[in-house]
C-alpha cells in the first residue's frame, strides 16, 4: 500500500512539475485538441514507472547501470524520479563535475587504455541526450554548476582518450550548455550566444542528438520567454535568416524519415498544431516502436526510459494546455 501511494505521488509530480513547461504559449489555437485516448495513456504511465522503479539499481537509481550508453537511458527514465535517478553515481572521485557512460567499472580504462565496452569514458551524445535533459528538467543547479566547472578547468575535455573528439565539447554544446545555465541560474556568459548548426540528412544516433537539441533549446527559450528562438515554421522570404525555421525544418525531417518514433513525433506537434494524437497512439501501441538509435545490450530498459520520457513530456504539454480527455 505504501508503494502504491509512492508511485502515485510520483505520478502526480512527475506530470505538473517541470521546470521547461512555463512561460509563453507555444501554439496559437483557440482551444486545447482533447484525446479519447489520454486516460489510458496516464495508466499505462503509471504502470510502466512502477515497472521502471522496480528495474532501477537501488544505491544509484539507474535503469541501465551496466550499459555504456547508461547515461542517456537511465537519465531519460530519471527525468520521471528526480530523486531517486542519481547522476553522481557515476563521477569520478578525484573529479567532481566529471561523469561516466555508466557507475563503475568504467567503460574505458584510462590506466590500460582498455575498451571495456566504449572507446571513451564520456561523449557529447551522453551529455546532450541524457545528463543535460535531466538537470534541466530537474532543477539540479548543482551538477550544472560542477560540471560546468570542471569543463572550464579542463579546457573542455569532458573525458578520455582526448584523440577521441567525442570527450571534447564543440561551440554547439558550449553554447547549449550555458544558454541552459543562463536560464536556470541568471549567470551570463557570452558564449551561450554561439550558434548552433543544424545539417540536414543526419540519421540514427546522430539524428537523435540534433533532434534532443533542438528540442532543449525550445524548452530553455520558453523558460526565458524568448518565442523568437523555438522550433516553429519558416517565415516567407527569411528562410536564410531563421535559425529557428531551420530547427523546424528538421523536426520535420526526422519525423517524416522516422513516422514511428513517438519522440520524433511529439517535437513536430510541440511547435506546431498541438495535435499529440499520433504520439499517443505510438506510445500505447504494446510492441513499444522505437527508433533504431534506441540500443542497448538489455533492450527493453533502454525502450522503456525512452518510452517514459517522451510520455512525461507529453502528459506534461497537455496538463499545461487543460486538455482533457475525448470522452468526457
Amino acid at each position: 500500500m505504501h508503494y502504491l501511494k509512492f508511485i502515485l505521488v510520483l505520478i502526480s509530480i512527475s506530470i505538473s512539475t517541470s521546470c521547461g513547461f512555463s512561460g509563453f504559449k507555444k501554439k496559437k489555437k483557440s482551444e486545447p485538441i482533447a484525446n479519447s485516448r489520454l486516460e489510458e495513456l496516464k495508466t499505462i504511465y503509471g504502470h510502466n514507472l512502477a515497472q521502471a522503479l522496480l528495474l532501477t539499481d537501488k544505491a544509484s537509481g539507474w535503469i541501465t547501470p551496466t550499459d555504456c550508453d547508461g547515461m542517456i537511458w537511465s537519465a531519460k527514465a530519471g527525468v520521471n524520479f528526480c530523486e531517486v535517478f542519481k547522476p553522481e553515481a557515476s563521477e569520478f572521485e578525484d573529479s567532481p563535475g566529471r561523469f561516466g557512460r555508466r557507475p563503475p567499472p568504467r567503460c574505458y580504462d584510462e590506466t590500460t587504455n582498455k575498451d571495456n565496452g566504449s572507446k571513451t569514458t564520456w561523449s557529447r551524445d551522453m551529455a546532450v541526450a541524457g545528463l543535460f535533459p535531466y538537470i534541466f528538467l530537474c532543477n539540479s543547479v548543482g551538477i550544472l554548476s560542477s560540471h560546468i566547472l570542471f569543463g572550464e578547468t579542463n579546457n573542455w575535455v569532458m573525458g578520455q582518450p582526448v584523440t577521441e573528439t567525442r570527450v571534447i565539447y564543440t561551440p554547439n554544446v558550449l553554447g547549449l550548455l550555458y544558454q541552459m545555465n543562463f536560464a536556470m541560474t541568471g549567470n551570463n556568459h557570452p558564449s551561450r550566444l554561439w550558434p548552433a548548426f543544424y545539417p540536414n540528412g543526419l540519421v540514427d544516433f546522430e539524428a537523435h542528438l540534433q533532434v534532443m537539441s533542438i528540442w532543449l533549446r525550445g524548452e530553455i527559450a520558453t523558460k526565458l520567454n524568448n518565442p523568437d528562438d523555438v522550433p516553429k515554421p519558416q517565415a516567407a522570404g527569411l528562410e536564410l535568416l531563421q535559425i529557428s525555421g531551420l530547427m523546424f525544418d528538421r523536426l520535420i525531417e526526422h519525423r517524416d524519415r522516422e513516422p514511428l518514433n513517438p519522440f520524433y513525433q511529439f517535437t513536430v506537434a510541440l511547435y506546431s498544431d498541438g495535435d499529440y494524437s499520433k504520439t499517443i497512439d505510438l506510445l500505447l501501441d504494446p510492441t513499444m516502436p522505437m527508433s533504431g538509435y534506441v540500443r542497448c545490450e538489455e533492450l527493453e530498459r533502454c525502450k522503456l526510459g525512452e518510452w517514459l520520457f517522451v510520455t512525461k513530456l507529453v502528459l506534461s504539454e497537455l496538463d499545461r494546455l487543460g486538455v482533457k480527455d475525448g470522452t468526457e
